[in-house]
């Protein structure tokens, strides 16, 4: 279960008290010795090609770099969409697809 997916605060809260619980259960300690960085994170984008298919999840504790990576990776995925729809005869330009931070 990922608690990215949790929808409300009571679900949330929920999990993590299932995790913290879990953790000294099974492993003898404490949830704040075994995660480091919150909220915890594993990504498959950090590590490796971004075109390779085996790159591996790795822990992310630099949320600010998860960032830069998100908007370089929205970058290649506007680019190469408004690539795509050129080249099927539409008009549209890199200015007309809005980026949020």
């Amino acid at each position: 279960m990922f608690a990215d997916r949790l929808v409300n605060d009571e679900d949330r809260s929920w999990f993590s008290g299932l995790l913290t619980e879990r953790i000294v259960a099974d492993f003898k300690t404490s949830f704040d010795d075994v995660v480091t960085s919150d909220p915890l994170l594993y990504a498959d984008f950090m590590a490796g090609n971004a075109s390779d298919s085996s790159r591996p999840y790795v822990e992310v504790t630099d949320h600010d770099k998860v960032r830069v990576a998100h908007k370089s990776l929205l970058m290649i995925v506007l680019i190469t969409s408004s690539q795509n729809i050129l080249t099927k005869g539409r008009i549209a330009t890199l200015s007309s697809l809005a980026v949020t931070n």
